[in-house]
């Protein structure tokens, strides 16, 4: 991407940012409503544009949106109940559609669109839009559809051809970009493949402003005392977190060794699968606490009480950079990590900042839950190593005011 500009615009610029899931609850830590407030803050005129569909919660969102210093636009999306089903491609078309229809009918055309995907269609619409009026066009990818979206369907070759749809997509929208930004090294490769050809790039790591995560931190009252060990959880409960496994590790140490009664699991986030997950724990009769989905803060708050955090990702998983690993890694906590990406696995690895296990294997994650409960001088070894790993990847006060001033100076450009 370009040089930094000027803290300031010699003119204000007009920057349109699309992204299908945004948090307007104000329940996340949202990247996109993040970048938008920096730019406003530099002087341009940004205007978010996102689903009046919340994917969180799969609701129509909650009225009136919180202030911002920007505008924020809600474009109709018909919805969906699952997170995994033809529905929600359907859903998202039509949100892509009518993303289209939006920038026809806004009054001015912008100097730039930086654009999320998924979606693919609404990265490609986005594109077609940019190409025809000459405004710069950004790309930023979150995740790999078809990707990620594929694996979990039972008969994908009935989705052939949609997953084709997907693919020249991407594939159009990439080629047409400006520049192109990603959460991970391997999506920015990824996206480099799928264009065949040259890009400028840049990874981004979704991670936290590390100022604002100590002031939530501040506020934390002090836990109670208690000689358990406290495994934590942030995140999605769906098919592709395995916490059945973390639970099989847990109940099988607890059968080994009473000592290991005084494991707890703390469980941040919700999902379709929550309720199956509770059940299971219920049948393991280990220690847990599912706190359901909660404001930053509070989760803040959780992550600073915990000993110890869990990244169990299913085998097959697309998914790289997670956004739960970079608040991992802002509470200073050591990860147990069965994600096959090896993207984080080197992470972790160069940082010693957790350990790796195989991923669905109860055996591995039991041994690494016995060695840190085993060996704290080697838990606060790790968790300080952590914690370093935020303040030099994962601090958004530095990577995304970066990010703004690059985007800033693209559009200035244009």
């Amino acid at each position: 991407m370009r040089p930094n500009a000027s803290s300031k615009t010699a003119r204000t610029v007009d920057i349109v940012l699309v992204a299908n899931f945004t948090a307007t609850s104000g329940t996340g830590n949202c990247r996109f409503l993040d970048i938008a407030h920096r730019l406003t803050a530099l002087g341009a005129n940004v205007e978010v544009v996102t689903s009046d569909f919340e994917h969180d919660f799969h609701t129509l969102r909650a009225l009136p949106l919180p202030k911002t210093d920007f505008k924020i636009t809600l474009v109709h999306e018909p919805g969906y109940t699952k997170n995994i089903s033809v529905k929600r491609l359907l859903s998202q078309h039509v949100f892509g559609r009518n993303i289209a229809k939006f920038l026809r009918s806004r009054p001015t055309v912008p100097d730039l669109i930086y654009c999320a995907t998924p979606p693919p269609v609404v990265a490609s619409n986005c594109a077609a839009f940019a190409k025809q009026h000459g405004t710069a066009f950004v790309v930023d990818v979150q995740d790999l559809w078809p990707e990620a979206f594929g694996m979990r369907f039972k008969a994908p070759t009935a989705l052939t051809w949609i997953f084709f749809r997907m693919i020249q997509a991407s594939r159009f929208a990439y080629r047409q970009a400006d520049a192109v930004l990603g959460v991970s090294q391997s999506y920015v490769d990824h996206a480099q493949r799928t264009a065949r050809r040259a890009l400028p790039t840049s990874v981004v790591f979704l991670g936290t402003s590390l100022a604002d995560y100590a002031q939530h931190a501040q506020h934390n009252e002090s836990p109670i005392e208690t000689d358990c060990t406290k495994l934590v959880y942030a995140g999605t409960l769906s098919h592709s977190y395995d916490l059945p496994m973390v639970m099989d590790a847990m109940a099988n140490l607890e059968h080994e060794d009473p000592r290991f009664q005084r494991l707890e699991l703390t469980v941040l986030g919700d999902g379709p699968k929550r309720k199956d997950f509770e059940k299971y724990a219920e049948q393991l009769s280990i220690k847990t606490r599912f706190l359901g989905k909660l404001q930053y803060p509070a989760m803040v708050r959780e992550l600073q009480d915990a000993d110890i955090a869990v990244n169990p990702i299913v085998a097959g998983s697309a998914g790289s950079i997670l956004n739960k690993v970079g608040d991992y890694a802002a509470a200073g906590l050591p990860v147990i990590n069965t994600q096959e990406s090896i993207e984080y696995r080197r992470l972790l690895d160069s940082y010693a900042a957790g350990v790796n296990c195989r991923s669905e294997n109860s055996s591995d994650v039991a041994e690494a839950i016995r060695n840190l409960v085993d060996n704290p001088q080697r838990r606060a070894m790790m968790g300080c190593n952590s914690r370093r790993m935020a303040e030099e990847l994962f601090d958004r006060d530095k990577t995304y005011a970066e990010l703004a001033n690059n985007i800033l100076s693209l559009a200035q450009a244009n």
